[in-house]
């Protein structure tokens, strides 16, 4: 059987690794706070350390402002607070994430002849988040309590009616012994309430993707020109750590929040939609290059576009094989629903490796080798699984499973039909985001471009108009822009290939953004 725990899960466990480090603190926070997450005694050490940490950098940082101390205190300690019950909440989301597919399986079990408990069982086996709890409830159930008053307290530990109206109609599938098909009209609606969530997610994105580039184009053009005019006096310390630092940090914190915005689709994985760590080589490297060898810069920054891409190709080319198969999966799984009753796992991939359907009938003919070698057939399915590692395909593997072990296939065109519903939820997604990634891409263009013309303004600008030493500072911010504009393409290439679930994408969307600002501020005239 293909354990759950292959399958990731949306959950976060560096915040419960920090606290576990804590010692206790005699103070108890409320539950509400916490939601019974972690020691709460622990937690309260962990807020008091943590924001007196943020206040004490901000004092040195900010020249030993009192006022701000006090306000990066309390605004770190509001902060640390939030974080249980924003964890709490995402739970909350993962679970909502799941019900649809759940609730559809479970019926298409239902129809197959299984008892509540049998096909509650089976469900469980192929989900990250739910699967635990039901499988919870399930043993408490066979130690002798009745499902009924397990599944109604889990529904209400939740604050969510999409969880309690799935509770609802599984107490009512429980009550009358089917509802087939009331389970699945609720499950279709629920994947109808992912599509209204991403539409009123993307209107909220596209107001921070605007902010983003704003940021990162027009508050750095007023920097520069406040500080060519004497207005401000900026030194070059500042300069450099605004352009270097503070901006892209900023613009971090804003596409973090936008991308938390967007619910995720069902069976996303964080091999998809998870960021790139290579790309965070890139702007290290470029920092490295302009503070140790300045001279050697544009070389520094060939090699940071190049290193990610040479260290992700392989995930590149893993992640194409399995969108094609991902692409042909629901057709094949049509095909075997087809064939006859008490058909073995054979037939299947025999099926499958003489159709036509790309990648995934060389992937078939390898695991029919393997069962003609006289392999047990769920040790060709863990394998296959092993090999190409997605959500979808292990969803339909274990699927396969338990209609195999039922002697029936002509169900599987159900779950053919929830893997397409799935597949056409992400293409509504990346379109629904596509002007945002085009928002960001012509930022690429229009920051080189404003920046450009206004160094150029100000280099052709009478001595007279500027303060002293701005000639310096025009010089500095012009040997700075190249690196910024290729830490703009960093982060940027993380949020587009995050909106679209792509992670692989990051390294090309990260060289292409990156040249497209480079060519644009050296070769467009000011």
């Amino acid at each position: 059987m293909i354990s759950p725990d292959k399958f990731p899960a949306n959950s976060d466990s560096l915040l419960p690794s920090l606290v576990d480090l804590m010692p206790q603190f005699p103070m108890a926070l409320p539950y509400s706070i916490t939601r019974g997450e972690f020691d709460r005694y622990r937690y309260a050490s962990f807020l008091v350390l943590g924001s007196v940490v943020c206040s004490l950098l901000a004092f040195l940082i900010f020249n030993f402002q009192i006022w701000i101390g006090l306000l990066a205190l309390v605004l770190s300690s509001l902060l640390i607070l939030s974080l249980p019950y924003l964890r709490w909440k995402n739970k909350v989301l993962a679970i909502e994430n799941e019900l649809p597919l759940f609730l559809s399986l479970f019926s298409t079990y239902l129809e197959l002849g299984l008892d509540f408990n049998g096909a509650l069982e089976r469900c469980a086996d192929e989900f990250a988040i739910i699967g635990p709890m039901m499988n919870s409830l399930l043993n408490q159930s066979k130690a002798g309590i009745s499902i009924r008053p397990l599944l109604a307290k889990w529904a209400l530990t939740f604050d969510s009616y999409l969880i309690k109206r799935a509770t609802g109609v599984l107490l009512s599938a429980y009550e009358s012994g089917s509802m087939s098909l009331a389970i699945k009209k609720i499950a279709s609606d629920m994947m109808s309430v992912q599509s209204v969530r991403m539409r009123e997610a993307a209107s909220k994105v596209s107001i921070f993707t605007l902010i983003f580039v704003c940021v990162l184009a027009i508050v750095p053009t007023f920097l520069l020109i406040y500080s060519l005019l004497g207005f401000a006096k900026v030194g070059k310390l500042e300069i450099e750590l605004s352009f270097l630092l503070v901006f892209p940090l900023v613009g971090v914190v804003l596409l973090l929040v936008s991308r938390s915005l967007i619910p995720k689709t069902i069976l996303s994985s964080s091999t998809s939609s998870g960021f790139n760590g290579y790309l965070l080589l890139a702007p290290l490297l470029v920092l490295v290059f302009h503070f140790l060898l300045p001279s050697f810069l544009l070389v520094g920054i060939v090699v940071a576009i190049l290193i990610p891409l040479i260290l992700s190709h392989s995930d590149f080319f893993e992640s194409r094989k399995i969108e094609e198969m991902e692409r042909f999966l629901p057709d094949a799984l049509l095909s075997i629903s087809a064939l006859p009753k008490g058909s073995k796992l054979e037939s299947i991939f025999v099926s499958m490796s003489q159709s036509g359907f790309g990648v995934l009938s060389i992937e078939s003919k390898r695991s029919l080798s393997q069962l003609q070698s006289n392999l047990k057939a769920q040790s060709v399915l863990d394998d296959f699984y092993a090999r190409n590692p997605s959500p979808t395909i292990g969803l339909a593997l274990k699927s396969l499973s338990q209609m195999l072990s039922l002697g029936n296939f002509d169900r599987v065109s159900l779950v053919a039909r929830d893997i397409l519903e799935i597949e056409q939820l992400k293409k509504e997604r990346s379109s629904l985001l596509s002007m945002q990634k085009y928002t960001i891409v012509l930022g690429a263009v229009l920051i080189p471009l404003i920046m450009k013309t206004v160094l150029g303004l100000f280099s052709n600008t009478t001595n007279s108009v500027l303060f002293d030493g701005a000639s310096s500072s025009v010089s500095l911010v012009a040997s700075l822009l190249p690196s910024y504009f290729v830490i703009y393409g960093a982060i940027s290439a993380l949020a587009i290939s995050s909106f679209e679930e792509r992670r692989s994408l990051s390294p090309l969307y990260f060289a292409f953004l990156s040249l497209l600002s480079l060519l644009t501020f050296y070769l467009v005239p000011a």
